[in-house]
């Protein structure tokens, strides 16, 4: 109560010429703030919104063109026994050696081992699986030391070389889609 007072007197004192003044620039100052802090931040988001919607737009675009992509990835391409016997084939002899024999029988493909190197057949599961979308159903595996390896090494060898030497032979039975 005492500031309104005080400004109340205050003012008072002030002759109409400094009073008309101090409403001027009160009023100019009020406009300055008004202007400041809400029409300039308005005006400047409304200037570029042409501009912001048109690059909203573009990334929009974007987007569902990378989700059409993901989800053109996500489902698998088909591909026909016939092609899938035909992948699963040529990969055999150059993965699993000359001796692997792939037959197909209904939607079952049996694969006979002979001595199939570890890495051929672990790559080969893989494109088995991926490529040809084949399931593994079973497999009778035994794994076979070299002659060289058994004869140079009866103790264990080390993993590295170990596994150049590790061959498999045996049955896998895969399911076609």
């Amino acid at each position: 109560m005492k500031w309104r007072e005080l400004a109340s007197s205050a003012w008072k004192q002030r002759s109409a010429r400094e009073r008309r003044l101090l409403v001027l620039g009160i009023s100019v100052l009020g406009l300055a703030v008004l202007w400041q802090w809400g029409l300039a931040p308005a005006l400047g988001t409304w200037r570029t919104a042409a501009q912001r919607q048109a690059e909203l737009d573009q990334q929009t675009r974007q987007m569902l063109q990378l989700q059409a992509q993901a989800r053109q990835l996500q489902t698998p391409a088909r591909m026909s026994r016939q092609d899938a016997m035909a992948q699963l084939e040529s990969s055999a002899s150059s993965l699993l050696g000359q001796d692997a024999r792939v037959s197909l029988q209904g939607d079952l493909v049996r694969v006979n081992l002979v001595a199939a190197p570890a890495s051929g057949l672990a790559s080969w599961l893989a494109l088995a699986r991926e490529k040809a979308q084949a399931l593994p159903q079973s497999a009778r595996l035994e794994q076979l030391a070299s002659a060289k390896a058994a004869a140079a090494a009866p103790a264990p060898a080390p993993a590295s070389a170990s596994e150049a030497l590790t061959r498999w032979r045996g049955e896998i039975t895969l399911r076609l889609p």
